[in-house]
């Protein structure tokens, strides 16, 4: 049994979405083959409105979540090959090089394998051999690396069985991540419900970027979800404000994506939607156990290079120091940052 695992959601939070949301749509990204959304013979792209009849195509698979995040098998048909490329270049790039770090520390497969997490000042690496992760770090000469406290001075600090890992994030746009989890959100999102997302795809393609709300931050809830490979597949929830528009106190559309060591839960932002907040509703209920959540604030138009990111991982048992020569060839090749 997986000790991350909870074996019954909190009542008091399911109760509150039983009483306030309607699911939309929702999938565990655990198939075996391709799984299409839309209709083969029909395309249509919900984000530019051509049609093959428009002279769009549609050839390459588009993913409904980027595969950075481990989804190899939701796609649809409503995604051409121009918007798939012009997102795949823009926000999604953005939002990989956010997630670096995270991807690689939660052993997450992108596209071709786990990537690996290189430090801006090429000190440390995040990388795995054989489903073993390895956190390597090295001095600035000699006498660093004779130095057992260099780890205090890089990305690394130990205290016990606690190794706390911190960085500089790759850089990107927060405004750009934002953009990318509503993408994915529309992805999924029923025909039935996107005429009202006009606004919002148009806000989604600018080049400049700027906050499609007037008088609120585009915040972005996540909990940390401890454990090694707790969640195993993706796993997304869409959500839908129950009642009478006028007289609502909560977000009107919700969307919950949880991967890896984490899940996200943002307001799909549609611009006749009044001021309210994604703090006003509680963390969706979620079958593991999870650390309280925190808030990201998103709305940042600037590119930025001095993100700091960090992450504490509990090792069971401690450490123990190992010389080079110890270990074998493919985990030392694998070690080194070339």
């Amino acid at each position: 049994m997986n000790p991350f695992i909870r074996q019954e959601l909190d009542r008091k939070t399911a109760a509150f979405y039983d009483r306030h949301y309607s699911i939309l749509d929702w999938k565990l990204l655990n198939y075996s083959d391709w799984f299409y959304l839309g209709d083969e013979h029909r395309k249509k792209c919900r984000f530019c409105g051509r049609s093959e009849g428009d002279g769009a195509t549609f050839n390459n698979i588009a993913h409904c979540f980027p595969e950075s995040i481990g989804n190899h098998f939701l796609a649809s048909y409503y995604e051409c090959d121009t918007c798939n490329s012009f997102f795949g270049d823009t926000i999604e790039s953005d939002y990989g090089n956010y997630m670096n770090l995270y991807h690689s520390i939660s052993q997450v497969k992108g596209k071709k394998k786990i990537p690996d997490h290189i430090s801006n000042d090429r000190k440390s690496k995040i990388t795995q051999c054989s489903g073993v992760p390895i956190l390597s770090v090295v001095g600035n000469d000699e006498e660093d690396e004779k130095d057992l406290n260099i780890y205090d001075t890089l990305h690394v600090s130990i205290n016990g069985n606690h190794i706390e890992y911190e960085d500089v994030a790759p850089t990107h746009c927060p405004i750009a991540v934002y953009k990318c989890f509503v993408k994915m959100a529309l992805s999924v999102m029923p025909e039935r419900e996107m005429p009202v997302f006009t606004d919002t795809i148009k806000w989604l393609k600018e080049t400049r970027h700027s906050n499609i709300f007037k008088y609120k931050k585009l915040l972005c809830r996540y909990k940390f979800i401890p454990g090694y490979n707790t969640t195993k597949y993706p796993c997304y929830w869409l959500f839908k404000r129950k009642g009478v528009s006028q007289c609502a106190i909560y977000p009107l559309y919700v969307f919950c994506i949880t991967y890896g060591n984490f899940s996200y839960v943002i307001e799909v932002p549609i611009t006749s939607e009044l001021n309210h907040s994604i703090k006003d509703v509680p963390f969706p209920p979620l079958p593991f156990f999870t650390e309280s959540d925190d808030y990201l604030d998103l709305s940042s138009t600037s590119k930025i290079s001095d993100y700091k990111q960090k992450v504490c991982l509990t090792v069971s048992g401690g450490f123990k120091e190992v010389q080079p020569e110890e270990l074998p060839e493919a985990i030392l090749d694998k070690a080194k940052i070339k």
